[in-house]
């Protein structure tokens, strides 16, 4: 029994961890809408492919802080809860 407690709280946090990223993309997409830009605005701003951006949306922790500044040079609000693992 004691095994499959641990099992379970494993799986816990790994959901709870997958719906933390899946806030952060959620918020990033509403802050792309308001200020009227799309994923390959992003990707050009930020000089980055797609697949990256991705990534980084899903683990908004491997955001390099040049990266975070040039989002916020553009308007962008990032509260740091949300970039956090």
């Amino acid at each position: 029994m004691k095994n499959f407690k641990t099992i379970n709280n494993k799986y816990k946090i790994i959901i709870m961890q997958e719906a933390n990223y899946s806030a952060f993309k959620i918020y990033f997409g509403h802050e792309m809408k308001r200020l009227g830009l799309n994923r390959g605005d992003i990707c050009k701003l930020l000089e980055m492919s797609r697949p990256t951006l991705n990534s980084r949306l899903l683990e908004p922790s491997t955001l390099q802080v040049k990266e975070i500044k040039t989002l916020k040079e553009k308007g962008f609000i990032l509260p740091l809860e949300l970039l956090e693992n």
